[in-house]
């Protein structure tokens, strides 16, 4: 190609440099050309290192009515030919713009100004075309308008405006209809979400005992199809599973860096192994969640903690059947029960009140789902007054009404009553 370097009389000298360092810096790292336009379309200047590159395919007429809808929608514009691809910016400070191109994309990407035809032979250019990714192309596009624009975008931006995604979201829709009608079919069902609950909050509680619990549950669903190859449907379950189990790691407490070291361990491992067992899953969902106990049991150690304030919460966990009260704790213990009540706000930053009710709804809450206990039962065993005194206290704390949140939370087959 003629090198015919980017200059415009009209513009500052430096203005120019600056114009000339960035299509050379843009040519160069895309392999491709960097041509300067006018708002009409026609080309006033190129760069392009590349020897012997002849690109007579791009027109006026070719790019007039893209530099018109560019100018007009304040936002760069992607067209390709026969899956040639060009990238057209018009800054809205600028009497001019930039088109870059020809290049190809390397991932497939349906972009919404296509044109197909024997006229659009770019036969000769074929070999020395490039190959740039999406991302790589986007983001020098996003740098060029947002360089010379009083509008400023984001890549999100790009994508939407210039990505076919109602033909996405049509094949999306059109496999999913047809994976439910077959499912149907074949009385095909997922597993209840409220399994899946359970063990993502036994794993954020570090509670051990609660997962083995929730993975003895026994289903006639399934956890999902991701793939129709069996040993890749697996992998992809086991990565999806690793993901859920790092993220409530995380809300656990565990420290997000390694949660997310941890993650990438197991989906490497997974990614290598050449058969994949769901006892492998129940492995490394135990070892997040012993993490979590630990860090748990860590912070704990770690906290300033006041013997006074520590001799009344083991009280409190050991006496949740009775009908606590300031005046209870500080008779047990012989202390004032104002300056108790001072303590306790400092040291747990609630009130005793607070604390007290908070540890009953928690305790209320594994009665609920694990066992066939009354609500009226519940309401007596823990010391409420009443079972609506209990069912106010723990809609409150929930945002559930004990009935609610049994429905939701307790295996599908498990007998209840009350």
């Amino acid at each position: 190609m003629t090198h015919n370097p980017i200059t415009n009389t009209t513009l500052p000298n430096h203005t120019i440099r600056n114009i000339q360092a960035l299509a050379a810096y843009i040519s160069h790292s895309l392999h491709t050309v960097l041509y300067q336009i006018d708002l009409s379309g026609h080309i006033l200047a190129s760069y392009c290192d590349i020897p012997d590159f002849s690109d007579t395919f791009i027109t006026t007429a070719l790019i007039s009515d893209y530099v018109n809808q560019c100018v007009t929608d304040k936002i760069p514009l992607f067209f390709s030919y026969n899956d040639i691809c060009y990238a057209l910016v018009c800054p809205s400070l600028q009497e001019f713009g930039f088109l870059i191109g020809p290049f190809q994309i390397s991932s497939p990407v349906r972009l919404c100004h296509t044109n197909t035809g024997s006229q659009y032979d770019f036969s000769g250019l074929s070999d020395q075309i490039p190959v740039v990714t999406i991302e790589n192309i986007s983001e020098t596009v996003l740098m060029l308008h947002n360089l010379y624009s009083d509008n400023v975008l984001t890549g999100n931006d790009i994508s939407l405006h210039n990505m076919a995604h109602q033909d996405m979201h049509l094949e999306l829709h059109k496999r999913f209809t047809n994976l439910v009608f077959e499912n149907q079919e074949n009385t095909i069902h997922h597993n209840p979400y409220s399994q899946e609950v359970r063990e993502q909050k036994s794993i954020e509680d570090g509670d051990l005992e609660a997962l083995k619990n929730v993975l003895a549950e026994d289903y006639s669903g399934q956890l999902g199809i991701l793939s129709k190859d069996p040993v890749r449907n697996m992998k992809n379950l086991g990565i999806v599973l690793v993901t859920l189990a790092s993220r409530s790691a995380m809300r656990g407490g565990l420290s997000p860096e390694i949660a997310y070291s941890l993650s990438d361990s197991y989906i490497q491992q997974i990614d290598e192994m050449d058969s994949v067992s769901k006892y492998f899953f129940y492995e490394m969902e135990y070892h997040y969640t012993a993490l979590v106990k630990e860090a748990r049991e860590q912070s704990e150690k770690e906290k300033q903690k006041n013997p006074h304030i520590e001799k009344c919460k083991d009280y409190i966990f050991s006496h949740l059947h009775d009908r606590i009260t300031v005046e209870t704790l500080a008779s047990e213990f012989g202390y004032n029960p104002d300056y108790l009540s001072h303590l306790f706000k400092k040291y747990e930053g609630i009130g005793i009140s607070q604390y007290i009710i908070r540890e009953k709804i928690s305790r209320s809450q594994n009665l609920l789902i694990y066992t066939n206990y009354t609500y009226s039962e519940i309401a007596t065993y823990l010391g409420f007054s009443s079972q609506s005194h209990f069912s106010k206290y723990f809609k409150k704390y929930t945002g559930q009404t004990p009935h609610q949140f049994r429905i939701s939370q307790q295996p599908e087959d498990f007998f209840k009553k009350g």
